[in-house]
């Protein structure tokens, strides 16, 4: 049975190799699913948030990512997701 694994990343940047494998795997992926899309996002919109990738794997492999921002707001830490004000995805 393989372990499971969640990790946070600072960046997209930071899971660059992976982002573009599970995209290549894709039969048909979405350009708003593409690495360059979620990086060149988080260039322009962040506007003082702070963008970080949750991956999932499973053993050595990643199997899936998930673009966030967080802000603090009065005290809290807020995550929502990369495209949340923009796009419904």
């Amino acid at each position: 049975m393989s372990e499971y694994k969640l990790m946070v990343h600072a960046s997209p940047e930071d899971v660059r190799e992976q982002w573009r494998a599970l995209e290549a795997a894709q039969d048909a992926p979405s350009p708003f699913q593409s690495y360059e899309a979620a990086a060149l996002w988080c260039e322009l919109f962040c506007n003082g948030r702070t963008p970080m990738v949750y991956s999932l794997w499973r053993g050595d492999l990643c199997i899936g990512l998930y673009p966030l921002m967080a802000k603090r707001k009065k005290g809290f830490k807020l995550v929502e997701t990369l495209y949340n004000e923009y796009l419904c995805l």
